[in-house]
């Protein structure tokens, strides 16, 4: 008797902690992606990041806000947030080119940086 108590206690706290993992998922944060270089890199590979396709230019802005610039019609956003003179990525990017009846190509270049020297 003692082991089936302690069977359904341990079952039971088991599903608990399965079932409260699951809940605990992380949504986009349009603030964070606004100003943390360490959340760019972090959501843009994950489950969390939206789904980009058929979106317009203007609903991508609203989901990422505006583009860090726009290159040839692409929306480009530097994952690291801090490079000089704005225009450029220094690192890694993501660029979202906008082509009439297909999907969006949504493009995520991954840059490692270089060695300091």
């Amino acid at each position: 008797m003692n082991k089936l108590i302690y069977f359904l206690i341990l079952t039971l706290t088991l599903s608990a902690c399965v079932i409260g993992q699951k809940t605990k998922t992380i949504k986009f944060d349009k603030e964070k992606w606004k100003s943390s270089s360490n959340y760019r890199y972090s959501i843009i590979n994950s489950k969390d990041f939206p789904i980009l396709d058929y979106k317009s230019k203007r609903q991508v802005k609203r989901i990422l806000g505006p583009p860090d610039f726009i290159s040839n019609g692409e929306f480009v956003y530097c994952l690291d947030l801090f490079v000089k003179g704005g225009c450029k990525c220094q690192a890694s990017l993501l660029t979202i080119g906008f082509v009439k009846d297909s999907p969006y190509n949504v493009t995520i270049v991954l840059v490692e940086p270089l060695p300091n020297e």
